[in-house]
C-alpha cells in the first residue's frame, strides 16, 4: 500500500507537536519550524489542529523526519517518548468514553481498535496470548520507521503501566523496513 493514501488524525499532528514544545521548549520548536515545508507550517503546524480530522500522512512523515534529524543526538528514545505521549494522549481523549482499563491484557486489546481512530489504513492485531504476555501484529500501510520501531512500543509499555503492569517490556521481532510483510511485537509484563 502506498502512504500516498494513508491518512492521520490530528491527535497524532497534536501529541507529537505538544511533545517537541514540551521536550525541546520553544527554542526547538522554532528549529523544527526551520526544517519543515513552509505549507505544512503555515497549514498545519502553527494552526489549531482538529484532533479528530484527518490529515495527509505525508504531513506526519515530513515531521518525523525532521524530529530525527533535528533531536536524534540529544535523544535516543525521541520515538518511544513520543508514543509514550499519545498513550497519555489517548487515555486522556478516549477513557471518559470508551477504553474500559482493566488490565494489560484488556489496555492491548484496545489497540485494535485504537489503530484506525489514528489511521485511515492497516491494522493492529492481537496474536498469542499468554498469562502475562501478548504477540501483536502491525499490518503496517507504510507509516514512517519511527512509528512501528519506536513509536508502537512507547505506547504499548505506557499504556500498560498505566493499566498496572509491572515491568512492562515491548519488544518489535519483525518489521515491515527491514522486508518483512508486517511489524509483529512481543509484549510481556510483570
Amino acid at each position: 500500500m502506498s502512504s500516498m493514501a494513508l491518512r492521520t488524525r490530528g491527535l497524532n499532528l497534536g501529541a507529537a507537536r505538544a511533545y517537541v514544545k514540551e521536550r525541546f521548549h520553544e527554542a526547538g520548536w522554532n528549529r523544527m519550524l526551520a526544517r519543515l515545508p513552509p505549507k505544512d507550517v503555515e497549514e498545519v503546524w502553527e494552526t489549531l489542529i482538529l484532533p479528530t480530522g484527518w490529515y495527509d500522512y505525508a504531513i506526519h512523515h515530513a515531521f518525523l523526519d525532521a524530529l530525527d534529524d533535528e533531536f536524534r543526538g540529544d535523544e535516543p528514545n525521541l520515538g518511544r517518548e513520543l508514543g509514550q505521549r499519545a498513550a497519555h494522549q489517548d487515555i486522556k481523549f478516549y477513557h471518559s468514553l470508551t477504553i474500559a482499563f482493566v488490565d494489560p491484557a484488556r489496555v492491548l486489546e484496545q489497540a485494535t481498535r485504537l489503530w484506525s481512530e489514528h489511521y485511515s489504513e492497516g491494522r493492529i492485531e492481537v496474536g498469542e496470548r499468554g498469562t502475562r504476555s501478548m504477540k501483536m501484529v502491525l499490518t503496517n500501510p507504510g507509516v514512517h520507521r519511527m512509528v512501528c520501531s519506536e513509536t508502537v512500543p512507547g505506547w504499548g509499555t505506557h499504556a500498560i503501566s498505566l493499566a498496572g503492569a509491572k515491568e512492562p517490556r515491548v519488544e518489535q521481532v519483525f518489521c515491515v523496513h527491514h522486508g518483512f510483510s508486517h511489524c509483529e511485537y512481543l509484549v510481556e509484563w510483570a
